[in-house]
This record gives C-alpha cells, sequence and structure tokens, in this order.
C-alpha cells in the first residue's frame, strides 16, 4: 500500500494529440482501477538548430512533420537571426500545444 510513484515526468511534448490520449488513456485506467491518479508533469523544450531537433527525435520524442517543418523553415532562413527565429518558432510550438492539452484533458 502506498508504494506507486507519487508523479511521472513526460518526454518533451511536440505533439498535443498523443499527449491528450495519453491522459485520457491514463485517466481511464485509473477509473477502472479504482486509484487516483498522480501528477504528471509535463515537459516542453524549446529547440533553435536543425542538428537539436534531431537530437531530440533520435532520443525517440515524436515530433510531428508539421511541426518539424514550422521549426526548420525558421532555422534555414537566410536571415541573419535564424537560430533566435527557431528557437521563437519553437517556443510558439510549445505552448500552442500546452495550451490544446489545457483545453483537451
Amino acid at each position: 500500500a502506498g508504494y506507486g510513484a507519487k508523479w511521472f515526468i513526460s518526454q518533451a511534448v511536440y505533439d498535443a494529440e498523443a499527449t491528450i490520449k495519453l491522459l485520457h488513456d491514463y485517466a481511464g485506467e485509473c477509473r477502472r482501477r479504482g486509484c487516483t491518479p498522480v501528477k504528471i508533469l509535463l515537459t516542453f523544450a524549446p529547440v533553435g538548430r536543425p542538428k537539436t531537433l534531431q537530437f531530440v527525435k533520435w532520443l525517440g520524442v515524436h515530433v510531428p512533420s508539421a511541426v518539424e517543418e514550422r521549426i526548420l523553415a525558421k532555422a534555414n532562413a537566410t536571415e541573419s537571426k535564424t537560430k533566435e527565429a527557431a528557437v521563437l518558432e519553437s517556443i510558439d510550438v510549445c505552448c500552442e500545444a500546452l495550451q490544446r492539452i489545457l483545453q483537451m484533458a
């Protein structure tokens, strides 16, 4: 009794829909078992370089192609501050994902 996890930490979230499904499935399983869900800390990790994005994917994080294209479009632009633009775009992606999760979860 009481030997379970007190909380979970997610991988980096780039796919709001997959996270929403996970949260719904977890809540349903807790209801089925009659137990109280524990906290889940969602991780958001903005990236600014294509190499960093590739590393995140190598770690096993699912990055939808549309999200990857948005970030890479900024990172590969010809303007002088491409890394900053890519980071800002990545932050926007993370904020949008969080908003979607909070609306649907």
